[in-house]
């Protein structure tokens, strides 16, 4: 993906992490936000500018789908990744 980005360096990056209610919102919360975090600084130690990136962690707070069963919960365990326009 770094290397994607690279060749377009007016782009901005946008990284949300979800997790499903397995463990505590708390827990998930902190664990979203550690994996955004990674995500970000891996991408950053391959050369691409901390301040094109927003990562955030979501938790559970936006599922995808029903926690009821496991194959809802690991539609919930996700990460997406938007690339857009730094003018917009």
């Amino acid at each position: 993906m770094a290397e994607v980005v690279k060749k377009y360096p007016d782009t901005n990056i946008k990284v949300d992490v979800h997790t499903d209610c397995v463990h505590s919102e708390e827990k998930n919360l902190a664990l979203s936000e550690l994996q955004a975090w990674t995500i970000k600084k891996s991408l950053v130690d391959k050369g691409i500018s901390p301040s094109r990136i927003k990562a955030r962690g979501w938790g559970e707070s936006k599922p995808a789908a029903s926690n009821a069963t496991e194959e809802g919960r690991k539609a919930n365990r996700r990460v997406t990744i938007i690339l857009a326009p730094q003018n917009s």
